[in-house]
């Protein structure tokens, strides 16, 4: 049975992509805080689906070798982007870089998970095209390029990476869970790319 770990949900791309996993019998180790919805996957799954608090038990995760990390990027944008872009409103520019930087010292603290003779596949779910203002935007860029030079990193080692966006608010990315799954047409994986919820290769 392969082995995925999950972070916390943060839209209904990970909700949908945790779903089609356990249906796909894989084993997920789940990130997140409680919540209704995971007790309900969690009946249904007992035996794949396991939510665990690193912080609470720091050995929860000890001997797991994961196949396949998920990191939900997809924090919803600043409310306010004209203050932020006036410059007066500097707790919103730090939210603004935690949101940039966190999903990226996560997934660095779960590297080492991932590793060995065989690595892991690394995805990420960002927020949706066209979200959000300046901050979004440049909380974005700034992920990107993130995930870009751990990319360059990590690919000579044997890792390989997929990249999502968060599907529009009131659509459905069915698209990502098996894209996370399939090897890429004609086994290439020297090139990251990012796609919508339909498939469709983005310029980023």
């Amino acid at each position: 049975m392969q082995t995925c770990i999950l972070t916390e949900p943060q839209g209904e791309t990970a909700w949908l992509v945790m779903e089609k996993l356990l249906l796909r019998g894989m084993r997920l180790y789940a990130l997140a805080a409680p919540s209704p919805r995971l007790d309900a996957l969690a009946a249904r799954f007992p035996e794949q689906l396991e939510r665990i608090d690193p912080k609470a038990d720091p050995a929860a995760l000890e001997g797991v070798h994961a196949d396949m990390l998920v990191i939900d990027a997809s924090s919803p944008p600043e409310e306010d982007f004209a203050v932020l872009e006036e410059g007066k409103d500097i707790d919103s520019a730090v939210s603004c870089y935690r949101k940039a930087a966190g999903p990226l010292r996560l997934a660095a603290g779960l590297l080492p998970l991932a590793a060995g003779p065989h690595p892991g596949r690394i995805c990420w779910i960002t927020g949706a095209q066209a979200a959000g203002g300046y901050c979004e935007e440049m909380r974005r860029t700034a992920l990107h390029m993130g995930i870009k030079l751990l990319f360059n990193a990590l690919r000579p080692q044997g890792y390989t990476f997929r990249l999502v966006c968060q599907a529009p608010q009131g659509e459905e990315n069915g698209y990502a869970a098996e894209y996370f799954l399939r090897a890429r047409a004609g086994g290439d994986e020297e090139r990251l790319t990012l796609h919508n919820h339909l498939g469709v290769e983005l310029p980023w």
